[in-house]
């Protein structure tokens, strides 16, 4: 499992193999405060995320879906990130 941290190399396979295109997650991280008071977001590898030379694309990793009461859940994870890499590639 990945730590998130760009200072350590994590590999893992189907992922790390030649012939796939390896696709991290995403998440916004406080980085500061405005002078306006605002909050300044910062996106960041997530903590869950593999981090190595061999990836290729990032996107964000949390996303609201439907859960399984009907209900609307955060859920995380790179599996979130793949399908909007997946429409990226479409529209290549």
């Amino acid at each position: 499992n990945g730590d998130g941290s760009p200072l350590t190399d994590e590999f893992a396979f189907p992922a790390s193999s030649p012939h796939a295109v390896s696709v991290a997650a995403l998440e916004h991280v406080l980085a500061g405060r405005a002078a306006c008071g605002g909050r300044i977001m910062q996106l960041m590898p997530s903590r869950y995320a593999n981090t190595n030379g061999l990836v290729a694309l990032a996107a964000l990793g949390s996303v609201v879906t439907l859960g399984t009461r009907n209900d609307y859940v955060l859920a995380s994870g790179t599996s979130f990130a793949a399908p909007q890499i997946a429409g990226l590639a479409a529209l290549l």
